[in-house]
């Protein structure tokens, strides 16, 4: 048996955490807030670590907006 497995997840992240609007600035930031603020308040949830959301943030920036950094 695998022991690297996560246990069952008990509690789902808010739709806020997966909706968000590309063309709305202030859709996106809302969208990345309410992400780390769930990963702070749920550690070992779906949504990974603080280090994997910030990196998802820092791609989907990347992704929409060209940005380099």
């Amino acid at each position: 048996m695998a022991q690297h497995r996560r246990p069952p997840v008990s509690v789902m992240p808010p739709s806020e955490v997966f909706v968000y609007n590309p063309a709305d600035w202030v859709s996106l930031e809302a969208w990345c807030a309410a992400r780390r603020d769930w990963v702070k308040t749920h550690p070992g949830s779906p949504l990974g670590s603080m280090l994997d959301v910030l990196r998802g943030d820092r791609a989907t920036r990347k992704e929409l907006y060209g940005w380099k950094f």
